[in-house]
């Protein structure tokens, strides 16, 4: 008899538009779909017009009610309340949200969480696991009613983190269905800033063995329950890295979330030198920081519009939903870059691990400047001397010194990086292979494990 066993199906869930750019404008799906039946679940409202561009995935959708919204908020603030002591970058949002500001980065900018939310995540703090995953429960029907039409055999959480993350209600509804779940974090500072795990996962994929330190000594997984995966559009830019990096590029601003006067104060700071170094200037602004560099632009208080590319200027002062452009957008400009000078973005990381000479500005709170600088209080920025094109600065004369130094010596720097990306040991990313073979192994070990498992029961 013919053996028609379907293939095993995969149900990989996205939370947000930085999430879903990364696993759609990679060969990542395309890849598991060669094995796999995969289905793309979305629990937010996302761009239509970017998934008409590919319609020819299966997407599917569910919508949070707003008490689980709500609940989502709270427990995750509970969690990070329950984890302060354990990490500063908790500590930090926990003082956030008791200030009602932002602690770090702003002078301005408020909080997200209206403060009956902030109360009631503090006062379930106090609880046991088991109440807020029982009240989790009774509120996630739409994710049950999904299982039992869909019928996956795994699922894949993709997180940043945050209240927004999938991450609990998953964890919790795999248990309930006995379907193994795979929880992946996206961006290097989530576990340390904003991941939420009331429920764990059965397995967790990280960046690299920083991030794995910190899963079992901060969110107490246990070792071979996590895989070193990376990220889809951090992978795809590491296979895209020249040979030789370019030394006669220009300088990449890439701005941060601190308020947009400092990133401003900072980006004239390196037009001086470029002027006088005559080399070029791009301006890629943190996408947080869109709408009052928008205002500033449209007021004519700032002259800046020249030095940001095109798809970054048109996102931003057309007002439109995306907030992000194509990931080749960021290849692009790369490959023209000598050196990258940011407020520790994400940008800085993916410019070092690219070959680029990256300069971080760090920074203190302008309301706390007794509680240390960004990279002692941030356990992310943590090692980033790892890399030999990696310097620091506190001052913009020590940002114009070091600039000016540096463009000079640059074109004859034969060692851009201590360490080749080939190798395992960077601490920070895992690029031992591409992200989307690293997924498929870690999925297929997954459900084998799973199959072993029912037929010991049996």
């Amino acid at each position: 008899m013919t053996n028609l066993r379907r293939k095993p199906k995969i149900a990989i869930f996205i939370e947000n538009d930085f999430i879903l750019r990364s696993y759609m404008e990679t060969s990542v799906l395309e890849f598991l779909a060669r094995n796999y039946l995969v289905e793309v679940v979305l629990t937010y409202e996302a761009d239509l017009n970017f998934l008409r561009q590919h319609e020819s995935m299966e997407f599917a959708s569910i919508r949070r009610n707003p008490i689980l919204q709500l609940m989502q908020t709270v427990f995750s603030i509970a969690y990070w309340y329950r984890k302060q002591e354990q990490s500063n970058s908790f500590k930090i949002r926990i003082l956030t949200l008791k200030h009602s500001r932002r602690v770090f980065y702003s002078s301005r900018k408020n909080r997200n969480f209206p403060s009956l939310t902030i109360r009631l995540g503090f006062l379930f703090a106090r609880t046991n696991i088991k109440i807020r995953s029982n009240l989790l429960a009774l509120a996630a029907g739409s994710y049950r009613v999904f299982m039992l039409k869909s019928k996956p055999d795994l699922i894949v959480c993709v997180t940043s983190g945050a209240a927004t993350s999938n991450s609990d209600i998953l964890a919790l509804v795999g248990k309930n269905f006995m379907i193994p779940v795979l929880t992946v974090i996206e961006n290097w500072d989530n576990l340390t800033s904003k991941a939420v795990f009331n429920v764990q996962p059965d397995f967790l994929g990280v960046w690299g063995e920083k991030d794995k330190y910190t899963a079992v000594q901060l969110h107490g997984f246990i070792e071979n329950s996590i895989v070193l995966l990376g990220s889809p559009r951090v992978s795809q830019l590491i296979q895209g890295r020249p040979r030789n990096p370019r030394r006669d590029g220009g300088i990449l601003f890439a701005g941060g979330s601190i308020d947009i006067e400092d990133d401003l104060k900072w980006l004239y700071a390196v037009q001086v030198v470029a002027a006088h170094q005559k080399v070029s200037v791009v301006y890629v602004p943190h996408p947080s920081n869109y709408n009052s560099l928008a205002e500033l632009i449209a007021s004519g208080k700032v002259e800046v519009s020249k030095l940001i590319p095109e798809p970054i200027f048109d996102l931003i002062t057309h007002g439109v939903k995306k907030r992000y452009p194509n990931l080749s957008f960021y290849e692009s400009v790369l490959r023209n870059t000598a050196i990258t000078v940011s407020p520790y973005s994400t940008l800085l990381l993916e410019s070092l691990l690219f070959g680029v000479t990256a300069v971080g500005i760090d920074f203190q709170d302008p309301k706390n400047t007794v509680g240390g600088w960004a990279t002692e209080q941030f356990e992310h920025f943590a090692g980033l001397d790892y890399f030999v094109n990696y310097h620091r600065v506190t001052t913009t004369q020590q940002l114009s010194v070091l600039l000016y130094n540096r463009l000079q010596v640059l074109r004859g720097d034969q060692t851009l990086n201590k360490h080749s990306l080939e190798e395992t040991s960077n601490p920070f990313y895992d690029s031992s292979a591409n992200f989307e073979t690293k997924l498929q192994d870690a999925c297929e070990l997954i459900l084998q494990k799973m199959k072993s498992s029912k037929q010991g029961i049996d």
